[in-house]
């Protein structure tokens, strides 16, 4: 019993793989295309962090701490330090976030950090 059927291997190697056709047509030059918003890379976010990169200008400025690179760096490393990290999968594109939740931890560890700071420069 012959089968007539044959099976096309490359064919079926794209079906299954598609990103081989990919680099086939990176290597001839032409360009990809780009994808559309709603399919954009998803990034790992630390709300915190954003949430206390927000207000540390605003903290520095009323309890009238040094505003230099060094001593920003060390209040926002201080203040991100002593919050629970809190992670959430975004797209590039978006740029709101729900920072407001934990906007009562971020104040209270933005003012230890920029007293700490304060008291104790390092430079």
């Amino acid at each position: 019993m012959s089968n007539n059927r044959t099976i096309d291997k490359e064919a079926m190697y794209k079906k299954i793989m598609p990103s081989s056709n990919q680099t086939k047509i990176e290597e001839e030059g032409t360009p990809l295309p780009q994808p559309t918003p709603f399919l954009q890379p998803k990034v790992l976010v630390n709300v915190a962090e954003l949430a206390v990169k927000e207000r540390i200008e605003e903290a520095m400025e009323k309890f009238k701490c040094c505003q230099c690179d060094h001593c920003v760096k060390d209040v926002l490393a201080l203040a991100v330090n002593n919050l629970p990290p809190k992670y959430i999968v975004r797209n590039e594109l978006d740029q709101t976030l729900e920072i407001r939740r934990y906007d009562a931890d971020v104040i209270s560890a933005l003012v230890n950090a920029v007293i700490k700071v304060k008291q104790n420069p390092r430079h």
